[in-house]
């Protein structure tokens, strides 16, 4: 129910989860409407949740707005943690609509 406005929906056992977003084809973010529209954005969101995060979380294969977690059986309590971090930051950005740091977040200038 927190966040209802951007999940629609978390499937699964046990560890085995599948998080689905809702459409973002209706963003006010450019970025966030042409991934969406081409079927991209799971990925956008699993290269946000790398660079920012540190976390290898990837779309199905048939719902690309749908994130799968297949964490190990010896998941610590840090890696649990960390992982609702990175979430509840992509949450966050999409709540903001803010394409850029998902597509650029983490980036350095050199």
């Amino acid at each position: 129910k927190e966040f209802g406005d951007i999940v629609a929906d978390v499937r699964g056992r046990g560890l085995m989860l599948g998080l689905e977003f809702h459409d973002q084809s209706g963003s006010t973010s450019e970025i966030i409407r042409e991934q969406a529209g081409a079927g991209l954005l799971g990925y956008l969101f699993s290269g946000y949740l790398l660079r920012v995060h540190s976390l290898r979380i990837f779309p199905t294969a048939s719902a690309t707005n749908t994130l799968r977690f297949e964490p190990s059986v010896y998941l610590t309590d840090e890696e649990i943690a960390r992982t609702e971090a990175g979430l509840r930051g992509l949450i966050v950005v999409l709540r903001e609509q803010d394409g850029e740091t998902l597509l650029h977040g983490g980036a350095t200038a050199e």
